[in-house]
């Protein structure tokens, strides 16, 4: 028997709950839940489109951040000039000392809609300087939708939110938070015709500023060249976070390096995105062709991508980690050579 039958309002209470987990005032920020990113991206700026039909362009950063551009080009079908920003624009200045952004900011049109951008990258955990960026926006009033994967994790939260500013955290692949001004009101069909009965305990939900960052650690284990591993960054030559450390090979595929490290540790390694603990940007482990152009457009050569991967800092404290590192590294370089 198949009973097609739910309870209207699952969404509005599912809402309420969430505000009062996530411990956040309810009369200056809302949550909404989403079925994941994507979904959260495309509602609210097609929303937006809808609530101001006169507002005919949206900006985005090209290469910035992957998750940006499925939902700029289904905007881009509603009638809304999308158009790709150059990740230069954050960090550039003019002559006279004025930032890029900030001019760059002041020139938009009238019929700018919003402007969509990532705190942080999905995968490496570099983070964008995009505060000051936000804050021009808003001064001209225009709405700012600013993603974020991991740094929200670590990061306080906003207590308050002006109404242009909208924030959309990535809590789980099928959910993500978005946090709007108390008394922001936009359409949202779809997301409340949805069935939301979900086991919010089993989701992992993020408990702001509760999770931690090692900086000493992750630098010192990505200096020590461990298995002659290589840093991704230099030590303070990037704007990061400090709650995975990024070494690769040039002469090993990153999905080789975890795949028989994981088996080495006992652990059960998860489907690509999924596992807390390690991953790599190999498209070995992720399969298609263009899956990681994004990192080849912001410098990454071909073979740095291959061989790159990505440690959760708990692992780092483990004393045994190196010689498992240099015993995957036998292994491989072993098979290499068809041993």
């Amino acid at each position: 028997m198949h009973i097609d039958y739910r309870l209207s309002g699952q969404w509005w209470d599912l809402n309420e709950t969430l505000t009062k987990v996530l411990g956040l005032p309810a009369e200056k920020v809302q949550v909404r839940a989403f079925k994941g990113l994507h979904a959260a991206l495309c509602e609210i700026t097609q929303a937006l489109s809808i609530q101001f039909p006169h507002k005919k362009k949206a900006y985005y950063f090209k290469s910035m951040d992957p998750s940006l551009e499925g939902a700029m080009m289904a905007l881009s079908r509603m009638g809304v000039h999308v158009e790709a920003l150059d990740l230069s624009l954050l960090d550039s200045t003019k002559s006279g000392g004025e930032k890029a952004e900030e001019q760059w900011a002041e020139a938009l049109s009238p019929e700018t809609l919003a402007v969509v951008f990532s705190e942080d990258d999905p995968l490496l955990g570099r983070l964008y300087p995009v505060d000051e960026f936000e804050a021009h926006l808003l001064k001209r009033k225009i709405y700012a939708l600013r993603i974020s994967h991991s740094a929200y994790r670590l990061r306080p939260w906003p207590e308050e939110l002006m109404r242009p500013q909208l924030r959309v955290y990535s809590a789980h692949p099928e959910l993500a938070l978005g946090l709007t001004h108390g008394k922001l009101r936009f359409l949202t069909p779809l997301a409340e015709g949805q069935n939301w009965q979900l086991d919010l305990s089993a989701l992992n939900l993020p408990q702001p500023s509760k999770e931690s960052e090692n900086r000493p650690l992750v630098e010192n284990f990505e200096a020590s060249s461990v298995a002659g591993a290589q840093a991704l960054w230099p030590k303070g030559g990037a704007l990061r976070l400090y709650d995975r450390a990024l070494v690769y090979w040039t002469d090993m595929d990153g999905e080789a390096v975890i795949r028989l490290l994981a088996e080495s540790m006992g652990h059960s390694l998860q489907p690509p995105g999924r596992d807390r603990l390690m991953e790599t940007a190999s498209l070995s482990r992720w399969g298609g062709v263009k899956t990681m152009d994004w990192l080849k457009e912001q410098g990454l050569a071909p073979e740095v991508i291959r061989g790159l991967v990505i440690l959760d800092q708990s692992l780092l404290k483990d004393p045994t980690l190196g010689e498992k590192l240099a015993s995957v590294r036998q292994r491989i370089v072993k098979l290499q050579n068809g041993d």
